[in-house]
């Protein structure tokens, strides 16, 4: 049901930024309902079960409403131009990770984390990150390496006590930890879209239009591979 999941909704989202109005949107809600809402759905409760067997815990979905909250943003506009995903991993903390798959008009995202730290959890994030940089470096290092790169910072200064030129200011900045995982957008899109993939053309991992689809094709392949071995389980 959401093999063209992608490609529908980058069309729809992609016309409704061009009229992004509340009597576009409901001249086209049955679309919207068809090609964006239900099969997202179904792709949530599909893998719903198959990460709570990876994580040992158990996962909850969400789907992101299209509306806006525009109350306290200059932009009016009614409707988002994404269509947002989430799977929550139950872990009974004091704040559980998430699981993000998104997609816009010109890209899809997978991400990974805490999408945005409670206040104690934000207080004790920096003080980790002020008592031991060497150790939140380390692991950002790690991740890093693996694939992941992590959203950018919500905060344009450095928050006090901490001054603009403390060692990690960038990650007093952030008022999440959420990390972009590449590798994994490499396997769900071979897992949604191989067939799909074009022989020419804008390169669907990279998205550049100055680059041919056969290299990045190896590599979907084996994180492919990878991920469906993973999803099985043993």
């Amino acid at each position: 049901m959401f093999d063209t999941l992608i490609k529908d909704a980058q069309t729809f989202l992609r016309a409704l930024a061009q009229d992004n109005t509340r009597d576009w949107f409901l001249d086209h809600k049955s679309e919207y309902d068809a090609k964006l809402r239900d099969p997202a759905k179904a792709l949530l409760d599909e893998l719903a079960p198959h990460l709570s067997r990876v994580t040992g815990y158990p996962v909850t979905t969400k789907l992101f409403r299209a509306h806006r909250d525009v109350r306290f943003s200059k932009d009016k506009t009614p409707y988002n131009t994404h269509l947002h995903m989430m799977w929550g991993v139950q872990t009974g903390t004091r704040q559980d990770p998430a699981l993000f798959f998104g997609i816009n008009p010109s890209q899809v995202t997978v991400a990974t984390g805490m999408m945005e730290f409670s206040k104690d959890v934000l207080g004790d994030w920096r003080k980790v990150v002020d008592l031991d940089g060497a150790y939140v470096s380390d692991k950002i290092e790690t991740a890093a390496q693996h694939g992941y790169a992590p959203w950018e910072p919500k905060l344009k200064r450095v928050p006090p006590p901490f001054g603009k030129d403390h060692p990690m200011a960038n990650c007093c900045v952030t008022k999440d930890w959420s990390s972009r995982a590449t590798r994994i957008l490499q396997a769900i899109w071979w897992v949604l879209y191989e067939k799909n993939l074009p022989r020419s053309g804008p390169c669907p991992t990279c998205w550049s239009a100055s680059r041919k689809p056969p290299h990045c094709r190896i590599r979907l392949r084996r994180a492919g591979a990878k991920i469906l071995r993973i999803l099985a389980g043993p």
